[in-house]
C-alpha cells in the first residue's frame, strides 16, 4: 500500500498562497508476519519392514524456523510414540532431541529419526514440534 497525501489550498487574492509545515511526524512500517513457523523436510518417509525389537537405518530430515520468540532457545522435536526415536547429532537417540537456535532465524538444520517398532504391524505418528513461539504443532 502506497500512502499518499494531498494538501488542498485555495488561492484567492484575500488569501495567500503559502502553506506551513513544521513538526510533522509520520510513521507507516509495513506489515509483517509475526507469527513463528517451522518447515521440516521431507514431510513424510516410509522405514518399510522392521522387526520388532530392532532399529531401522536413521532418516536424515532438517527443520528450519523463522520469526521464533525466546532466542536463545531450543526447538523441541518429540517422537509420536514409543516406535519412533530422535537424535540431533545421529549417535544418541531417545524420546525427543533439541535443535538450538540462536537469534528468530533457525536455517536448516539436520534432525534424525529411525523407526524402532516395539510390536508386530503398521505403525505411524507425526512428530511433535515445540518452542520458539510455535502456538500449534505442525503436522
Amino acid at each position: 500500500n502506497m500512502d499518499s497525501w494531498a494538501f488542498n489550498h485555495q488561492v484567492s487574492a484575500t488569501t495567500p498562497g503559502t502553506i506551513f509545515l513544521d513538526d510533522i511526524e509520520y510513521s507507516n512500517a509495513l506489515p509483517t508476519s509475526s507469527s513463528p513457523t517451522v518447515n521440516i523436510s521431507p514431510t513424510s518417509f516410509n522405514y518399510g519392514s522392521v522387526s520388532s525389537g530392532s532399529n531401522s537405518s536413521s532418516q536424515t530430515f532438517s527443520i528450519s524456523g523463522s520469526n521464533l520468540t525466546g532466542a536463545p532457545g531450543n526447538i523441541t522435536i518429540s517422537a509420536p510414540n514409543s516406535d519412533f526415536q530422535i537424535s540431533s547429532d545421529n549417535t544418541s537417540f531417545g524420546s525427543s532431541a533439541n535443535i538450538a537456535y540462536s537469534s528468530s532465524t533457525l536455517n536448516s538444520t539436520n534432525f534424525y529419526v529411525r523407526f524402532s517398532p516395539q510390536s508386530a504391524g503398521s505403525k505411524s505418528g507425526n512428530l511433535g514440534i515445540s518452542g520458539g513461539g510455535l502456538s500449534s504443532t505442525p503436522t
